[in-house]
């Protein structure tokens, strides 16, 4: 009739495929789980360097991983030698031939979230905008080296955009 049969080999052989297919997604999930803890790791390894280094140049850390609405802050600093309260952004990465540096990945949308997160910073705390700033830390972290560290100062403006003074008619 219009139905065809399977042969026993061919059902097994079919269930096998399947199998294997299903097999397959469990493995390549596992190993992006993997990936994306190694990279969580590597990730809380560069927040420890930046902190550390921070902290070696005047600017101890207040706060770290502080989540809000809007995100994350990877660390709160203060400036000894100005007061200023910092929040700074840490890109981290195992360098790797023809790849962009870490803090490359700040890009225009991110750096909008930044300039949101210290916004709402600003307003729970009552901080002065003035004396608030957003940095960013770049690290790459060589096989066989110590970690490469640079800090970018003021990456995200917080002044509201100047208007062209008005003309007097």
């Amino acid at each position: 009739m219009g139905a065809e049969r399977i042969g026993l080999g061919e059902a097994l052989l079919d269930t096998a495929s399947r199998l294997w297919s299903i097999a397959g997604r469990v493995v390549r999930h596992r190993s992006l789980a993997a990936r994306q803890g190694s990279m969580a790791a590597l990730g809380e390894r560069g927040e420890r360097v930046a902190a550390r280094w921070l902290a070696a140049h005047g600017m101890p850390t207040l706060w770290r991983n502080i989540v809000l609405p809007q995100g994350e802050v990877d660390l709160i600093c203060m400036e000894r030698a100005s007061g200023m309260i910092v929040l700074v952004e840490v890109k981290s990465r195992v360098p790797v031939a023809g790849q962009p540096a870490p803090e490359a990945m700040v890009d225009g949308a991110k750096r909008a979230k930044l300039k949101a997160l210290a916004s709402h910073l600003i307003s729970a705390n009552r901080w002065n905008a003035s004396e608030v700033r957003i940095d960013v830390i770049g690290i790459d972290f060589p096989a066989a080296a110590e970690p490469l560290v640079r800090h970018y100062r003021e990456v995200v403006s917080l002044d509201p955009p100047r208007r062209a003074p008005s003309r007097a008619r």
